[in-house]
């Protein structure tokens, strides 16, 4: 099985009105306004790559239920696993033609999501991504950590190419004021195979502040 390929990041801070930011130097961040956060989640929902509910579909849930990918997803776990037989889970199919994997499965355990890759023949990685995630079609994948305490904001971005995950970029809010925002009609981020996006609110006052991320082009080759 492969293993997570970690790069060193190199952080530095920022701050933006309140909030304190620290993030690798890959990263350009820029606040923006609420209407252009829309707009831009609007525009894309027609480039997204699709995601498809698991148990939902007979055929993938017949591919991913059988002992032999359980019981991998289980060793990969180890002795923390939680029967996710038990959890909703969602899939993204992967372009054959950019990546040694054809599926991303992401289970909807306690708290934070976590993500497998399965390869063309259906073997399940060592790599485990936590985190509420959106896969580009450039197979960069975007996550936010969720918590169910003490909330903060801590983005990560990982690149998924050559039968490899790289940890790519991070950003994390550091003064705890801040978490990500949790909206039935707007998400707390997304992608549009260019730049990234992502809401938070400060705690006491629920005040808004909307972003826009985007990553050097060197740390995509």
């Amino acid at each position: 099985m492969k293993i997570i390929c970690l790069l060193l990041l190199t952080f530095y801070s920022v701050s933006l009105n309140a909030q304190s930011f620290s993030m690798s130097d890959n990263i350009i961040l820029c606040q923006i306004k609420k209407r252009e956060y829309i707009e831009k989640y609007k525009k894309s929902q027609s480039t997204s790559r699709a995601l498809f509910e698991g148990k939902k579909n007979p055929q993938m849930n017949d591919l991913i239920t059988p002992k032999a990918i359980y019981g991998q997803i289980k060793e990969v776990w180890g002795e923390d696993f939680i029967c996710y037989d038990d959890f909703d889970w969602r899939y993204y199919e992967l372009d054959s033609n950019e990546s040694n994997y054809k599926y991303m499965v992401i289970v909807e355990q306690p708290v934070n999501p976590a993500a497998y890759l399965l390869d063309k023949d259906l073997k399940v990685d060592s790599t485990i991504i936590i985190g509420d995630g959106v896969l580009g079609k450039n197979n960069i994948y975007f996550t936010e950590q969720l918590y169910d305490s003490d909330e903060t904001v801590h983005l990560n971005w990982y690149n998924i190419n050559d039968g490899q995950v790289k940890h790519i970029a991070e950003l994390a809010e550091t003064s705890f004021s801040y978490r990500n925002i949790c909206d039935d009609k707007l998400p707390g981020s997304f992608t549009d195979n260019k730049n990234y996006y992502f809401a938070i609110e400060e705690k006491m006052t629920h005040k808004r502040m909307y972003y826009s991320v985007s990553l050097s082009s060197h740390t995509l080759k």
